[in-house]
């Protein structure tokens, strides 16, 4: 999985640059971007074992969903437009004319796909500049002195900037089921 290409980065730092280092930030900041969203990003194929509410729905994971494959309880495969119905765009799976009959079966195992078949031009742009920022940082020694020895390191705390999160909040998945809302003062 990539977010970017290496000749994306190299045209966004404008320099040649070396393939294996360039290779590992491109995983660093696709891995700090999936770690943030808790979303792959890329369409991709999923079989996830996902708890039913009790309100018979399923919620997937992973989003935008682009197709669901098969809802399977207990060994049993679901019917779809039967014992199960997805609209088509969202993340939830409406389970129609089933009710668990013990314990075991508030669990289905769902094939689907989701992500996006091109990854969106935002997040190109939050990865690429935050492989260019791993890629242009000196971990070692940055600097040294020898009269009265000083000695200044590279910065090694390079992460998502707040503009970074705030691009990527549409992305991120959202655990739980409430949103909170902040009160107003005075009430």
């Amino acid at each position: 999985m990539a977010l970017f290409t290496l000749t994306d980065l190299a045209a966004y730092l404008q320099q040649d640059i070396d393939t294996a280092t360039a290779t590992v930030v491109r995983t660093m900041a696709t891995g700090i971007i999936t770690g943030y969203t808790n979303q792959l990003i890329e369409t991709a194929t999923y079989t996830h074992l996902l708890p039913i509410s009790a309100a018979c729905t399923i919620r997937l994971p992973q989003r935008p969903v682009t197709a669901v494959t098969s809802v399977t309880v207990d060994g049993t495969a679901l019917v779809s437009g039967t014992e199960w119905d997805w609209d088509g765009y969202s993340d939830t799976i409406a389970l129609d004319g089933w009710s668990p009959d013990n314990e075991d079966e508030w669990q289905a195992t769902v094939v689907y796909t989701a992500g996006y078949a091109t990854v969106p031009n935002d997040v190109v742009a939050v990865a690429l500049d935050l492989a260019g920022q791993l890629y242009s940082r000196s971990p070692g020694v940055s600097a040294e002195s020898i009269d009265d020895y000083r000695v200044q390191y590279g910065s090694a705390d390079v992460g998502l900037s707040d503009n970074h999160m705030r691009i990527l909040r549409k992305y991120k998945q959202r655990l739980g089921s409430v949103a909170p809302v902040a009160a107003k003062p005075g009430r």
